[in-house]
């Protein structure tokens, strides 16, 4: 409760919510002056930044802005896509912060000026990829201001920005190595931070980030995981730490959708839930945006509710028998596996613990053509008159077969063959069939994943689904 409420009140001083994606056409101030910036790192495939700087100061308030700007490349409209990124990012945060104090100045509810400013810092310029922060600080009144870091990971070559797992091998368990990280680092100061933050469990799929030297650096905005006197939050991973280490040298996919996280915490007597909702942006057909959000939203929403009217009633039950009640716990988050080339591919798992020695999860996959808004089945991925199904069972077993091979106890051995309702996702040029616990295995083994090449076959597979 404690960690809600410091979280509430972080997002009433901030007073806006900061996105690196917003709509074209808001100018900033005019008063901008421009003073070059000699890039940090003389290296190979950096770029030129100036700094652009607004200051104004009227009844209302106090500005003081500094951001980045790349200048020189060859390529112009490349040139304008990353500078809007940044541009867009500032002016979305001084116009709702201006708007804000002027209307409380009209309306008679302010005592002096609001300050906002704004200054970068650049982390890494070279190997085709800028990693820099903008540090957004407003005072709006009380006891202090406060700061909203936003990171820019972009690849030069396409002006698309990396998430997190855009800087690893699909075989490299990031998530996994950075979740130990922490914790670690955590547990050696659990003062520093909430009580419940030394339960720290995941780090968000769309989680800030930079990268720094040979590090890569994840950080928490101010009250997500510590009290305002402990400040931001960073844990400098070195790259060194993590098996396939850290590409720095991407080459991303231009027109690339983005997803980012929707989060829903909820308490109740006899119910904890722990939401994390992909929220998808940027895709042209503003309908089907809309509805795959609403999908996918309206299904995490369905589960979280029966278990909670579930975990409610078990509390009014327990009661009634005099028996010592537990909370209910659903969560969900999900992971993106490719969001490019007109396909949509993630996944949603969803936890929930009722009692008893452990809980339940499964994954539920979401394969969006983002053309038509259709979901794309097994059968779509092949072409007409394929024996798909023959295919994949051939791979599967072989995999079954070597995967017994290093099991000590527990074997899969229910698999008989996939049909039209079998799991899978699609990543680049790889499907992966999938199984929930219990379908193919005993629980201990897990979801039981399937990782088939396209490659491998692709005389048979629809163009779309292949690397490019």
């Amino acid at each position: 409760m404690k960690r809600l409420f410091y979280l509430a009140l972080a997002a009433s001083l901030t007073l806006s919510n900061i996105s690196t994606v917003c709509a074209k056409g808001v100018n900033l101030d005019p008063s901008i002056k421009k003073i070059i910036v000699q890039s940090k790192e003389s290296n190979l495939n950096s770029v030129n930044i100036i700094t652009n700087t607004i200051k104004s100061k009227n009844s209302h308030s106090e500005i003081d802005i500094k951001y980045p700007q790349v200048i020189d490349l060859k390529d112009k409209q490349l040139e304008t896509k990353i500078n809007t990124i940044i541009k867009n990012t500032v002016t979305d945060f001084k116009n709702e912060t201006e708007k804000i104090a002027e209307n409380l100045e009209k309306d008679g509810l302010s005592t002096h000026p609001y300050i906002i400013n704004v200054d970068y810092k650049i982390h890494y310029n070279k190997n085709n990829l800028l990693s820099i922060t903008l540090s957004n600080y407003s005072y709006t009144g009380g006891a202090h201001g406060t700061t909203d870091n936003v990171s820019f990971n972009i690849d030069t070559k396409t002006g698309e920005e990396a998430s997190l797992k855009d800087m690893f091998s699909s075989n490299e368990d990031y998530k996994k190595i950075i979740n130990k990280f922490i914790r670690e680092e955590i547990e050696k100061n659990p003062e520093n931070y909430f009580q419940d933050a030394t339960a720290f469990k995941d780090i968000l799929p769309d989680q800030p980030f930079y990268i720094e030297d040979n590090n890569i650096v994840v950080y928490f905005g101010l009250y997500e995981i510590a009290p305002y006197s402990s400040g931001i939050q960073e844990f400098k991973i070195p790259f060194s730490n993590f098996n396939y280490g850290v590409k720095t040298n991407l080459n991303l996919k231009k027109d690339r959708v983005k997803v980012s996280s929707k989060i829903i915490n909820q308490f109740e007597e006899g119910y904890i839930g722990n939401l994390i909702i992909p929220v998808v942006k940027e895709i042209k057909n503003s309908n089907i945006q809309t509805a795959i959000n609403s999908r996918l939203e309206k299904d995490a929403l369905v589960f979280n509710d029966k278990l909670k009217k579930d975990g409610m009633e078990f509390v009014k039950e327990s009661q009634r028998l005099g028996i010592k009640p537990i909370n209910y716990f659903g969560g969900t988050n999900y992971t993106v596996y490719q969001d490019n080339s007109n396909i949509l591919s993630l996944t949603v798992l969803y936890n929930q613990y009722t009692g008893g020695a452990h809980g339940m999860y499964t994954k539920q996959a979401y394969n969006i053509n983002l053309t038509t808004g259709k979901d794309i089945k097994l059968k779509d991925v092949f072409k007409p008159n394929v024996n798909y199904k023959d295919i994949i069972n051939k791979e599967i077993n072989k995999q079954i077969a070597i995967k017994n091979k290093v099991t000590n106890a527990s074997q899969i051995s229910d698999f008989t063959g996939i049909n039209d309702k079998t799991n899978f996702y699609i990543n680049n040029g790889t499907i992966v069939i999938y199984f929930q616990p219990y379908d193919i295995a005993p629980y201990a083994l897990g979801i039981q994943e399937f990782k088939i090449s396209l490659d491998s076959f692709k005389t048979m597979v629809q163009p779309q689904f292949l690397i490019k």
